[in-house]
């Protein structure tokens, strides 16, 4: 049950180890620049391409520290329960438009998912003709009994009446 983990340290004092990647990419953006001023004068279409390259890698290695940082305090503070809202209940709900069990069983899955991860009552997906293809999470009575029509207009003042409160 013992485990040894080992870690790369620089061991330089002052110096904390999460920011190497950010040194990296500055001392990366700083050669690439002084690579730009001492070349040709007509500068060739591959150099240029290749110095976009290293420039978006090094502004990535500025960027990766902060959010690591970001990311840490995140999973730290935990996941924040979502206030119930009133008038709703749990539950979820497929679009009469929608057909096929492997479409069906998609957009249960990727709703469920969305609302699993982030800090949300409920989720709608909406199809390109403004007709509901599915909703999970804290919804309206009357979208969950069913009162639409094919074209879920109802849905949708629902949807927009529960909004508003």
């Amino acid at each position: 049950d013992d485990f040894a983990v080992f870690q790369f340290t620089l061991g330089i004092p002052g110096f904390d180890d999460n920011d190497v990647p950010r040194v990296a990419g500055i001392l990366a953006a700083v050669l690439t620049a002084v690579n730009h001023v001492f070349s040709q004068s007509p500068l060739p279409a591959a150099q240029a391409r290749t110095e976009t390259i290293a420039l978006l890698l090094a502004a990535a290695c500025v960027v990766t520290p902060g959010l690591g940082r970001r990311l840490d305090e995140a999973a730290r503070s935990g996941r924040r329960a979502v206030a119930e809202l009133q008038g709703t209940q749990r539950g979820f709900r497929l679009g009469d438009s929608v057909s096929g069990e492997a479409a069906q069983r998609e957009l249960a899955w990727a709703t469920f998912a969305l609302l699993r991860n982030a800090n949300a009552a409920c989720v709608v997906a909406w199809g390109p003709g403004g007709e509901l293809l599915a909703a999970r999470g804290q919804l309206p009575a009357a979208l969950l009994g069913g009162e639409a029509d094919s074209a879920g207009r109802d849905v949708n003042n629902a949807l927009a009446d529960s909004a508003g409160r």
